[in-house]
């Protein structure tokens, strides 16, 4: 649902021309703001290729910038990414298995805020 694809679909439905491929080109190109030192962060994935290739976007929900870019969303570089983030006191995700898995072993102190709906507007103060 969360995917360049998805992305597409909505910014096409504004009546703007765009693919997924060009929205994959605009997140790799802008830099991200490493911080590690973030308090509350999210985490999403997102699609390439056709749901062949996935990567993990953790974000600053203070800020709504992005921190990094993980090249995978499998457990193991998950958790190796949110343990960076030592400071992180809360956390929120989709409904992935695997994301919630990983915030359990990398930040056992964090509250897991669970799931989102992201029809939603978020809340800056939560995520």
């Amino acid at each position: 649902k969360n995917s360049s694809l998805e992305a597409e679909k909505l910014i096409s439905d504004s009546h703007v021309s765009v693919s997924n491929n060009t929205i994959l080109r605009i997140i790799k190109k802008t830099d991200p703001v490493i911080n590690y030192e973030v308090k509350n962060i999210s985490i999403d994935d997102f699609s390439h290729c056709k749901r062949k290739i996935y990567f993990s976007l953790p974000v600053d929900n203070d800020t709504g910038k992005r921190l990094e870019v993980v090249p995978s969303r499998q457990q193991p570089e998950v958790i190796k990414m949110l343990r960076k983030f030592k400071q992180a006191a809360t956390v929120t995700r989709d409904f992935s298995k695997s994301y919630k898995a990983a915030i359990s072993e990398a930040m056992p102190n964090a509250e897991d805020r669970g799931q989102v709906s992201y029809t939603e507007k978020p809340d800056r103060r939560y995520g």
